[in-house]
């Protein structure tokens, strides 16, 4: 487990990150400026919300634990988790979709599946859960 100075600088060097990559998308002709925002609200959005996210999915990979999976199918986990947990701005079934095409693309022959199968179960958990909560 890292310490708070540890924490806080892989924070920091993440926020940096995050802010090269939104202004490498800026300077791309071809992604709009509202896309390059979009993009850089889910990481920064995944970041925030990393560790509560990988407690959400953890149970539902108990035999492929977080640091097994390949760096490609954990942050594309992490980052539709958020935007399916925490963004009600995008339908399910589209982030769904494009996690497992971007598993499919940049990850391994079994990434696309491994996503799916992951993110289903966290989609299906999920609406249970808000079934079971009382209504006002």
């Amino acid at each position: 487990m890292l310490d708070l100075q540890e924490r806080e600088h892989a924070w920091r060097v993440a926020q940096r990150a995050v802010e090269r990559m939104a202004t490498t998308l800026d300077r791309r002709s071809e992604t709009s400026l509202k896309t390059a925002h979009m993009l850089s609200s889910l990481v920064r959005g995944a970041l925030r919300f990393r560790d509560e996210i990988d407690e959400q999915v953890r149970p539902l990979v108990s035999d492929w634990p977080t640091e097994r999976q390949s760096a490609v199918d954990r942050n594309v986990l992490r980052l539709a988790a958020f935007e399916i947990l925490h963004r009600e701005d995008t339908p399910v079934p589209v982030a769904l979709n494009e996690a497992v095409e971007l598993a499919k693309r940049y990850g391994t022959e079994e990434s696309g599946r491994f996503v799916n199968g992951v993110l289903s179960a966290l989609v299906a958990r999920d609406a249970k859960h808000k079934a079971e909560e009382p209504s006002d």
